[in-house]
């Protein structure tokens, strides 16, 4: 029986440990495969958001964005604009002495506006004109030469299909450079070949998206049909320091831009950090100013890298930034150029999933372990600095610019000690229900809200401890069962052990057993109680007194019920629980035990109703009175055995029965040979009185 308990347990016990394991792992595959969709896509580039806003680029790398704004549309005219309107401010940007152009338009469509586009227009229709068309002004001709009168990149858009065709940038490979994680398209979408002259390079206008839509990258280099094109802001670094090649290191993955060396990853697309509004705002230039020559307008310009673009809406240049509101594409473009001007450039390594995911499945370990081993405050805190350690670690890891997820890993492992905290809470509510169980007809209430609130504390499986153990039977019980109807019989004992039991449990007694007439309590046990032999002594004293009355009622006279005889002694016992797997039995074995029984036994022997062992007198220190040495059957030595003095008995009397036992003692007496009266009369002939009245 007890073989198949320890199985019980131990599958218990397995099937909790089964549980945190499914735990984990479903914990693990919920938040991997969540890593790879798109809504945890987003959540990651939110948290990076978060993550780099800290970032902050210095004023010498800031462009300056001149804007063709609602108040230029007003001054000018609505969009879009003739090529001379815009070539008269592309004309007074150069003449400020800006250092370079970036043009965030494209200008892919042929003029239609100026007089000679009017009149190229009328003389295809078949309408004589008086004068030679070309003698007249060229909206695109003035523009191109705007465009020549400085460094200038005009962009260009990444089309599906093959399409016009512009110079590449001088670009040169160390090595060999495998671009299948570059963005690929078909073509380019090119500005006008009037106009492709007077351009210093060529960058990319083209924004990718993110899956929510939001632009959080800009390419630095991309692959149109068959040549390579640079982004808008790498471009125009390359023109303001002079034109030189750009080498690109595939090995490192990075590219030179002059001085600058901008790394671009797999992908070829940089990062952008998130820029506030009101950073924006002041790099801005507003394009009526300019074409009034507005001063300070103008000295800004001198010698600046410039952007030229808008934020009307009318012009269709507005992205969703990171942060959800819309952004002029040309300030993403300058957002760009700062960055790679101050070496910013937040990088996700290839493998960071991987990490991410491993370090999911650790951390969901690491909450399964602090379910299973560590207590809800103690799991909590270790759980708690693990979250911290990751989500500074990532948040570190970002100041330096590079990413790594500080939100799943982290939820992986609080979120698996969460769930196998309530999985082993149910379990131990369970064991705490079936302690309680077990406990709550044989122990005091306290006692037992102490053990369910802490079941653990209670050893079951086994454990050494010294105990007091207290038996009880009643006087000429078998003879009274013979005489009585049964169901007096049963009625009565019912009631009597209501009252021994309820007198037990008062003096924190747990009730081991009651078996016939006898009742077994146990002290210091499930559960520590101090000074357990005098509570022992004081409940077999109560137990005399409450037994004694209850030998008063009418019903037990009737039945004549004999006095109860108690015994006690203290010592080293096994405790734990014994029995069938259906039944917990809670009870304890050792010598003291035994013993104990047999000085219950030793009253009627004695003619005494409390006998007090060895082990629970030397536990009192306290004055005892002394009933002699004797051979008690099982015990290979005599045993010392007491009793409690009579109230009545001065200490002079006290002192002749310490000397009468003494002397009696000297042979010790063969204890189951006695009879009460042999006893007295060996005691008395010991003394000058007989003390028999006093037992």
């Amino acid at each position: 029986m007890k073989v198949w308990r320890r199985i019980g347990r131990a599958r218990g016990r397995a099937a909790t440990e089964a549980g945190l394991v499914a735990i984990a792992a479903l914990v693990t595959l919920l938040l991997v495969a969540f890593s790879g969709t798109d809504a945890g896509s987003t959540l990651r580039e939110r948290t990076f958001d978060t993550l780099t806003a800290t970032v902050t680029l210095p004023p010498e790398a800031q462009p300056v964005v001149v804007d063709i704004d609602r108040a230029a549309l007003a001054r000018v005219g609505r969009w879009p604009w003739g090529r001379a309107d815009l070539a008269a401010l592309v004309e007074a940007i150069a003449a400020a002495g800006a250092g370079a152009l970036a043009v965030d338009i494209l200008l892919d469509e042929p003029d239609d506006r100026s007089p000679a586009a009017l009149a190229r227009r009328l003389a295809a229709a078949g309408v004589p004109l008086p004068v030679d068309a070309a003698s007249l002004e060229d909206g695109d001709q003035r523009l191109a030469a705007a465009f020549a009168s400085l460094p200038t990149v005009l962009g260009v858009g990444l089309a599906p299909q093959e399409g016009e065709s512009v110079r590449p940038p001088p670009v040169i490979v160390r090595g060999t450079f495998v671009a299948d994680g570059l963005w690929v398209t078909g073509g380019i979408a090119g500005p006008i070949p009037a106009l492709k002259a007077s351009a210093a390079g060529f960058g990319a206008l083209s924004l990718p998206g993110s899956v929510d839509g939001s632009v959080r990258r800009v390419p630095l280099l991309a692959i149109a049909g068959r040549q390579p094109v640079t982004g808008l802001a790498v471009e125009l670094h390359r023109v303001v320091r002079g034109g030189p090649p750009i080498l690109i290191d595939p090995a490192a993955r990075v590219m030179q831009v002059g001085e600058r060396t901008v790394a671009m990853g797999t992908s070829g697309l940089m990062r952008l950090v998130p820029v506030a509004r009101a950073a924006r705002q002041a790099r801005h230039v507003d394009a009526a100013a300019v074409l009034d020559g507005d001063p300070a307008a103008l000295a800004r310009l001198a010698g600046a890298a410039v952007f030229l673009g808008s934020s009307a809406p009318e012009l269709g240049g507005l992205r969703t930034g990171a942060d959800g509101t819309l952004v002029p594409s040309v300030d993403l473009q300058a957002d760009a150029y700062a960055q790679i001007g101050a070496g910013a450039y937040p990088l996700r390594a290839d493998a960071a999933l991987t990490v991410e995911r491993v370090a999911i499945a650790l951390g969901a370990v690491l909450g399964l372990l602090a379910a299973r081993f560590l207590t809800p405050a103690s799991g909590t805190v270790a759980v708690g600095i693990a979250v911290v350690m990751w989500a500074a670690g990532a948040a570190s890891a970002s100041a330096y610019l590079h990413l790594f997820d500080p939100i799943l890993p982290a939820a992986g492992t609080a979120l698996t000690f969460a769930l196998g905290s309530l999985l082993v809470a149910a379990r131990a509510r369970r064991q705490a229900r079936r302690v309680q169980a077990a406990f709550e007809q044989h122990l005091s209430p306290a006692v037992v809200r102490r053990i369910a609130a802490s079941p653990d504390a209670v050893r079951l499986k086994g454990e050494a401890r010294v105990v007091t153990a207290l038996f009880t039977d009643i006087e000429g019980f078998s003879s009274m069962t013979a005489a009585a109807e049964p169901e007096a019989l049963i009625g009565l004992l019912d009631a009597y052990y209501d009252v021994i039991t309820n007198v037990a449990v008062a003096h924190e007694g747990m009730v081991a057993k009651l078996i016939g007439d006898s009742m077994n309590a146990l002290f210091n046990v499930p559960v520590d109680l101090a000074d357990h032999p005098r509570r022992a002594l004081e409940c077999a004293v109560a137990l005399a007194e409450a037994s004694a009355r209850f030998e008063a009622t009418p019903e037990a006279r009737a039945l004549g019920l004999g006095r109860t005889r108690i015994g006690l002694d203290t010592g080293r016992a096994i405790v734990g629980d014994v029995g069938g797997s259906r039944k917990l039995d809670y009870t304890a074995h050792g010598a003291a035990v035994n013993a104990a029984s047999r000085f219950e036994q030793a009253n009627k022997f004695l003619g005494t109703q409390i006998v007090i062992g060895p082990g629970t007198a030397a536990a009192l220190e306290m004055d005892l009175r002394p009933l002699g040495r004797f051979v008690v059957r099982g015990f290979p030595e005599p045993l010392a055995l007491f009793t409690l003095w009579d109230d009545a008995m001065g200490e002079a009397e006290k002192e002749t029965v310490r000397r009468a036992v003494a002397a009696l003692s000297a042979e010790p007496l063969v204890l189951d040979d006695l009879k009460p009266a042999r006893y007295a009369a060996l005691l008395a002939a010991q003394g000058d009185r007989s003390p028999a009245d006093a037992l």
